[in-house]
């Protein structure tokens, strides 16, 4: 077959059956059901990021994952990302409001 023929193929199957990911609405639906899961899933609260937690703290990002290697700080790893989850945060300041020593 001619290098001509098979581009005017490929053209017209790409036309007649375009990529779900090629379309805008595709794109859309997808953004709303990933934000809709997202807030199932977490209860509209996001997990947070160790720099997020450490600007929550003011302290530096090896604190926080200093806390994290030591199970004070519960976290989850997605592959080598941490991530906290804000209520597991919130709990970990109400167990060291009142003896910060402990914290390192």
């Amino acid at each position: 077959m001619c290098p001509e023929r098979t581009s005017k193929l490929l053209r017209a199957r790409r036309e007649s059956n375009p990529r779900p990911s090629d379309s805008k609405c595709f794109r859309e639906l997808s953004t709303a059901l990933h934000d809709s899961e997202l807030r199932a899933v977490s209860g509209g609260n996001a997990l947070l990021t160790v720099r997020e937690v450490a600007a929550i703290l003011r302290v530096c990002r090896d604190t926080v994952y200093r806390l994290c290697a030591k199970g004070q700080l519960p976290h989850v790893r997605i592959l080598n990302a941490i991530r906290i989850a804000p209520a597991d945060l919130d709990c970990f300041l109400r167990v060291h409001r009142d003896c910060p020593k402990s914290l390192l």
